[in-house]
């Protein structure tokens, strides 16, 4: 076991995992965030999974695990629900997929790239590939092949 692998099981046992928040009942995009998006504001989704940590990363990442994955997809799309009014009033200009490996979670990838069409996606869009990952993950690099 690595030292960072050691580290992550003691930090896994230590912390308590939350339980979901339910958003308060009547509460508006605006009051959660307490303003309103400029128009062509940038997103950045980080996708913070990687099939290994490598040694040089300074990222914030944690091996891909299945039920970590699954938490942290319910909240992302939870997140993504409560920004959605804020928005399609703000047509996004451009959307940056980050980590991490992102195109580990292809799906999740097309998922993001569809909804931000629908706010109005009117600019660029990038994602991180590890050098040896981009042939493996073709199918999640084919998605941004759509948008032009």
């Amino acid at each position: 076991m690595t030292l960072v692998d050691r580290a992550l099981a003691e930090l896994r046992a230590a912390v308590t995992p939350r339980q979901p928040v339910e958003p308060v009942k009547g509460m508006t995009p605006e009051a959660a965030y307490g303003t309103v998006l400029p128009d062509g504001v940038g997103l950045y989704v980080h996708v913070p999974f990687c099939e290994t940590l490598c040694r040089f990363c300074p990222y914030n990442k944690v091996r891909l695990e299945a039920g970590l994955a699954d938490r942290y997809l319910h909240a992302l799309r939870r997140e993504v629900a409560l920004l959605a009014p804020l928005l399609q009033k703000a047509r996004p200009g451009s959307l940056y997929f980050g980590g991490g490996t992102p195109t580990l979670l292809p799906d999740l990838v097309e998922e993001i790239i569809g909804r931000a069409q629908d706010f109005g996606l009117h600019g660029e869009a990038a994602i991180e590939v590890h050098p040896c990952h981009a042939m493996q993950h073709r199918r999640c690099l084919r998605a941004f092949g759509r948008l032009a």
